[in-house]
């Protein structure tokens, strides 16, 4: 399972798929934390504690930038 989540303005958001199959297992959201991203980056994805985090940013002119973790 993988964690990909899209950083935008207001909320971030958060999928949690199978790499496998393609397949969509869970969604949640979070308010974007707008003086430290991960933050809110981490809150969506509390639901997903074991999953390896993917994440990119739609706000603004946030295409491309991208950051990628694992929770220890």
């Amino acid at each position: 399972m993988i964690a990909c989540v899209d950083i935008g303005s207001t909320f971030t958001k958060a999928a949690l798929v199978d790499p496998a199959t393609g397949r969509l297992l869970a969604t949640a959201q979070a308010p974007t934390t707008l003086d430290d991203v991960v933050t809110g980056a981490l809150a969506a994805t509390a639901g997903f504690p074991e999953a390896p985090v993917v994440a990119c940013s739609s706000a603004g002119a946030g295409c491309g930038w991208r950051w990628s973790a694992t929770r220890s």
